[in-house]
Formats: structure tokens, C-alpha cells, sequence
């Protein structure tokens, strides 16, 4: 029974850990990847204790739930390496961006870089 709360109480602190790496800056922010994946892992066992042991209540549901936001995270994180370039240059120029025009002129050229990327033909 404690070794089942314990691992689900990892499973919690690897994913609020990935999702606070995933707020830093983009060469830092890759290692909410390994976080996430980390967290499915731990989930999982998790979630296959709580079931050999037939615990009630809602911690089936949360740990379920939890995994797929840790899925999903994960995805967003790969998202980012793809887009490597992209966001990097979206990143420096957030980082010089001053004023709310300035902003909206980072997202901007973000979107049409984005455009073009994607816009491209093999």
C-alpha cells in the first residue's frame, strides 16, 4: 500500500516537474521530454498497482488522466525540437520585444515561418 502511494506521488511531482521545465527557455525546455517520458513510465507502474491491488475511488481515474496529459506533453515536446529553428528565432525576438507591437510582431513572423514551412512542397 505505501510503496503504491509512493510511486504515485512520484508519478505527481514528474509531472508538475515537466510542465515547470517546460515554461524555461527552449535548450532547457527539452528536458521536460525526458521528464514526461519519465512520468509515463512511472504512471503506468502506478496505475498497475493500483489495479493489482483493487484500490477504489478516483485514483484510476486521475492516474489516467494524468497520463494522457504526460502523452500529450510529451508530444508538445517533440513538437518543439521539430520546430527547432522556428522557435528559437521566436524566442530571441520575444526576448528583445519591448513593447505589445513588438510582441505581435514576433508572433507574426513566427506564424509566417510557420506558413512557409509547412506551405512547402517535396
Amino acid at each position: 500500500m505505501a510503496a503504491t502511494s509512493r510511486s504515485v506521488l512520484r508519478f505527481g511531482l514528474l509531472m508538475l516537474v515537466a510542465v515547470l521545465v517546460m515554461q524555461m527557455d527552449l535548450p532547457w525546455q527539452m528536458a521536460s521530454l525526458g521528464f514526461a517520458v519519465a512520468a509515463l513510465v512511472v504512471g503506468v507502474r502506478a496505475l498497475v498497482r493500483v489495479i493489482r491491488h483493487r484500490q477504489r475511488g478516483g485514483i484510476v481515474v486521475l492516474l489516467v488522466f494524468g497520463l494522457s496529459l504526460s502523452g500529450m506533453l510529451a508530444v508538445t515536446s517533440l513538437s518543439s525540437l521539430a520546430l527547432w529553428n522556428e522557435q528559437m528565432q521566436r524566442q530571441e525576438c520575444l526576448r528583445s520585444a519591448l513593447t505589445v507591437t513588438a510582441h505581435e510582431r514576433c508572433e507574426r513572423e513566427f506564424q509566417q515561418a510557420l506558413e512557409e514551412r509547412f506551405d512547402e512542397t517535396p
